[in-house]
């Protein structure tokens, strides 16, 4: 599961940036892209919650993207202060063992690995919303 996250005008059409930007996350388009969207993993859940209430990222949603600029900087910052929580080990096979193909063989996350739900990688994630947000403040969140 995911977040789909994108930048809207009035009229529901998703803004374009006037350069491509390079924002990797959960998909990434080669070359860049101009489309002001990013796909973010729902596996950092817990720390959008933390700092932007009970909504989490969903927050944002349907609000002016100029509006949220400080409130996504405050949890960026909120963040910066929270210690890395203990990863329990993750299945890197799930979909071999949903089918019976395989049995299930759990790994422990690498913490440099965009899936996982770290601090870190909520932080860069929230980072990359203001750098998007940024590039289209007269435009609103939509998402999911």
């Amino acid at each position: 599961m995911s977040y789909d996250i994108s930048i809207k005008d009035e009229d529901g059409q998703v803004l374009e940036a006037e350069a491509p930007h390079h924002i990797r996350d959960g998909t990434y388009a080669v070359g860049g892209t101009t489309v002001l969207h990013l796909n973010i993993t729902y596996n950092y859940v817990e720390h959008f919650c933390a700092v932007l209430g009970d909504e989490g990222i969903r927050s944002i949603y349907g609000k002016k993207v100029a509006d949220t600029i400080p409130t996504l900087t405050a949890a960026i910052q909120a963040l910066e202060g929270m210690p890395e929580p203990e990863l329990e080990p993750h299945c890197v096979n799930a979909g071999e063992a949903l089918f019976g193909k395989e049995e299930p063989r759990y790994e422990p996350w690498d913490p440099s690995d965009y899936w996982a739900p770290t601090v870190a990688n909520a932080k860069r994630a929230l980072q990359d919303l203001v750098s998007l947000g940024l590039q289209g403040l007269s435009g609103y969140w939509d998402g999911d």
